[in-house]
């Protein structure tokens, strides 16, 4: 029989003792058993650490890594990476949570359709649940204008791709940007799975910390991270306004935001 292959599983973790229990008994519950759940923690101060350590002595497929300073979830997600053995790179957050057959049924998605980056439905818990079930598939072209992936979700194929990727050191979009880099490189299709296979936890008071400001950061990673062009950048940044701010104010926001540089470069002059 051939040994199915390795899944790194990739979670950043800070002050997360209130639901990392959870997370990593959604791992360990899996009934694909070739894993290894690499948890970088970035310098908590509460009990996190303790709890990691405590289930890696259990599990040695369980692994902590310490990031020294608090740069960060895409900081932490990088160092796990960095030290990664599989074939895939899973991600998973510490308030999350994936059901026992996430992974039996992601990778041999995977494999069937031979795909470098994939992604799954998800079912939203908290406040509000629903199920989120984005596009079937997405190019470099339409991802530039919203992210369907959700991180939690998100699986890609490091063996098709022969080389790590990371996401680059940003505030806001980190996985974003990953998810552009990956297709823009491989030139391929990212395809979901339509099963509810995750859970991702919505905390009501932060959604993505803020709507006008994740809008914000959206124009900024289009220009400066991913080096799109300023028309192309427009473009895009008004289809994910449309998608999802549908208000006036992601207009009025993108309209300060050009009057803010422009102010800005007058200042220099």
């Amino acid at each position: 029989m051939n040994k199915k292959p390795l899944v790194s599983i990739i979670m950043p973790a800070y002050n997360a003792q209130k639901f990392i229990a959870e997370s990593i008994d959604s791992v360990l519950k899996q009934s694909y058993e070739n894993w290894e759940l690499i948890i970088a923690d970035n310098n908590s101060k509460d009990k996190t650490v303790e709890i990691i350590k405590s289930y890696a002595s259990d599990d040695s497929r369980v692994k902590y890594v310490k990031a020294f300073d608090k740069q960060g979830a895409a900081y932490a997600r990088n160092l796990a990476i960095e030290v990664a053995r599989g074939d895939y790179i899973a991600f998973l957050d510490s308030d999350d949570l994936w059901f026992e057959d996430k992974l039996e049924k992601h990778i041999a998605f995977m494999q069937e359709n031979d795909l470098v980056l994939s992604y799954t439905s998800y079912q939203a818990f908290g406040e509000r649940d629903h199920v989120v079930r984005n596009a079937e598939k997405a190019s470099y072209k339409e991802i530039l204008k919203h992210n369907v992936i959700g991180c939690s979700t998100a699986v890609y194929n490091l063996k098709k791709l022969k080389q790590k990727y990371y996401m680059p050191m940003i505030r806001n979009g980190q996985d974003w940007c990953l998810w552009c880099n990956i297709l823009k490189d491989s030139r391929s299709v990212a395809m979901r799975l339509d099963e509810v296979l995750t859970l991702y936890r919505i905390d009501e008071n932060s959604l993505s910390a803020n709507k006008l400001k994740c809008a914000y950061y959206h124009y900024k990673a289009l220009r400066h991270e991913l080096k799109v062009g300023l028309l192309k950048s427009i473009y895009c940044f008004m289809c994910y306004a449309v998608i999802n701010l549908k208000k006036v104010a992601s207009l009025q926001l993108f309209l300060r935001m050009l009057g803010i540089r422009k102010n800005k470069k007058k200042a220099t002059v």
